[in-house]
């Protein structure tokens, strides 16, 4: 591994990993976190946890079969079972990204749908697809180096195309058109807000814009991924490797510090969400609150033992 990827995967994996264990630890321990909805953003975090973790595996134990310049070839044990990892979470964290651009697609079509489908469809469908995009791959021995790690081998294959190309590019291209929607659906929905007094729809209205910005973040993060994964099949296919390697180099850069990124950004959006923020107010006050209701309690004593006297 070159020192540029090895220093991009060091310095910013590490931030990536802490910020999506944080939203790990936080919706874990917090029950009040539960009850907000970021039931996906909890299962997505999970995966961008385990996806960067994979690569900052393979910074600090950096073997020389782990990456591939030229020739792809069929890897060792512990590079498949690496690429096997890649390619499981990177569907997995995807396919969460639209289940929450879904969820909020619904939230403006249908606010009273959302809570009357159970989410084990929602996890049948992203754990199911994750695993065959996974397996086949794994089976047919089509996991080993390539230039971003250890991942699913021979660029232009057919095989990279349906479970890597297609799927990363579909989900990427339905998480657009849906934002674009949900940002026009927002307009209006903005527009009867600030003709109204209804707390509540203030209330959902801030739910649905932070969940909007964990669909950004993907698009933004995602994109130099899925531009680099579509040119190296291109230049693969039609023989196009000498005249776009320089853009593909570039774009590699940038895919890099992308591919780690996403987690660090999704956990400054969950610290500056309402939910979480009334959260750290309502443990701030507990002291105070503990002391009030002390007061009271002792008060109360008082005037029973005053009644008994008398």
């Amino acid at each position: 591994m070159d020192g540029g990827t090895k220093l991009v995967f060091l310095l910013v994996s590490p931030f990536s990993m802490v910020g999506s264990f944080f939203i790990i630890i936080t919706f874990g321990t917090i029950p009040k976190l539960k009850k907000h909805g970021f039931h996906f953003v909890f299962f997505q975090a999970i995966c961008d946890f385990i996806f960067t973790l994979k690569f900052f595996i393979t910074a600090t134990v950096d073997r020389p079969n782990w990456i591939a310049r030229d020739a792809e070839i069929p890897g060792t044990i512990d590079c498949q079972f690496l690429g096997f990892i890649n390619q499981f979470f990177a569907i997995a964290t995807t396919s969460w990204n639209l289940m929450i651009t879904i969820k909020t697609l619904i939230t403006f079509y249908n606010p009273y749908l959302v809570g009357h489908i159970n989410n084990i469809y929602f996890h049948l469908y992203v754990w199911s697809f994750t695993s065959l995009c996974s397996i086949i791959p794994a089976a047919l021995n089509k996991l080993g180096p390539t230039s971003d790690g250890c991942w699913i081998i021979d660029s232009g294959s057919f095989l990279r195309l349906i479970f890597q190309v297609i799927p990363i590019s579909l989900y990427f291209l339905l998480s657009i058109l849906c934002l674009i929607y949900i940002l026009y659906k927002l307009h209006f929905y903005q527009h009867s807000i600030m003709n109204g007094d209804n707390a509540l729809r203030h209330k959902s209205f801030r739910f649905k814009t932070q969940l909007i910005l964990y669909i950004t973040i993907f698009i933004v993060c995602w994109t130099p991924i899925i531009l680099f994964h579509f040119l190296s099949y291109i230049a693969e296919i039609f023989e196009l490797r000498r005249k776009l390697c320089p853009t593909i180099e570039v774009v590699l850069a940038i895919e890099k510090v992308a591919a780690v990124g996403q987690g660090a950004a999704n956990s400054i959006v969950w610290m500056s969400s309402n939910s979480f923020c009334q959260v750290l107010k309502d443990y701030a006050k507990k002291p105070q609150n503990q002391v009030e209701v002390g007061r009271v309690k002792n008060k109360r004593e008082e005037i029973q033992l005053i009644q008994k006297k008398k």
